[in-house]
């Protein structure tokens, strides 16, 4: 699983595109979903997918995805706009206090600047977190 992690990390170039995709297709009135139950970052030489596995609610990392009906593109939506262009600098496989991998946590990088999004597997969907540097967060007393 985590080969595929590495060699994104060592050998893909820039992220090209973000998408996602479910069983249910996204309400109308939904301007972003963070909930999905698969997610595909494709990069200039290869892509993989975040999988998550609904029986056990863990993670998996694959080079192809399971192909759910409904497909939503997300790469001009926030966060995803600033990661297009960035390379994968790190990424880890997380583990609960229980024993389950049952996260992903990706850091991407330009500039001197970088960004980590982590999905985690919650109720058989895969949840996106944007992460920030403490000093970021505003709304902390």
């Amino acid at each position: 699983m985590s080969n595929l992690l590495l060699r994104a990390s060592d050998e893909f170039e820039t992220l090209l595109s973000v998408w996602a995709s479910s069983e249910l297709a996204p309400s109308e009135h939904e301007l972003f979903r963070s909930q999905f139950e698969e997610w595909c970052f494709d990069f200039d030489g290869g892509r993989f997918f975040i999988v998550v596995d609904p029986d056990f609610d863990t993670v998996r990392i694959e080079p192809r995805g399971a192909g759910h009906g409904h497909v939503v593109v997300i790469t001009d939506q926030h966060p995803f706009e600033s990661l297009i262009g960035c390379r994968l600098r790190w990424g880890w496989l997380l583990t609960n206090q229980r024993g389950y991998t049952d996260g992903v946590q990706l850091e991407f990088a330009r500039d001197g600047q970088t960004w980590i999004l982590q999905l985690v597997a919650e109720a058989s969907l895969l949840t996106a977190y944007s992460l920030a540097p403490l000093d970021h967060l505003s709304s902390l007393p």
